[in-house]
């Protein structure tokens, strides 16, 4: 982590994971009720497990995503981008 760019991560879990895709679906539409552009994230998938897909938006300089975790096959959500106390804007 740097000042210019923090990251944060949090790992999340769903009962199912029809649970984490009507979570992910209900994201998208709300990220894209608030005018937010959503890209689709590939899913990592590995031999015998299907992995998650995800969505990210990048608005501001700020990167938020719901995807599988870099390093697991859990969901995580990651948050990155600039830091708002250093922000060139304020």
């Amino acid at each position: 982590m740097t000042r210019g760019e923090p990251r944060y991560s949090w790992t999340l879990h769903y009962a199912t994971r029809a649970d984490y895709l009507t979570a992910l679906a209900h994201l998208r539409a709300d990220w894209k009720a608030e005018g937010l552009t959503v890209t689709d994230e590939k899913p990592w998938d590995r031999p015998g497990k299907p992995g998650l897909p995800g969505i990210s938006t990048k608005e501001h300089g700020i990167k938020l995503s719901l995807q599988q975790a870099w390093f697991g096959d859990e969901p995580a959500m990651y948050a990155s981008g600039q830091c708002m106390r250093y922000h060139p804007q304020r």
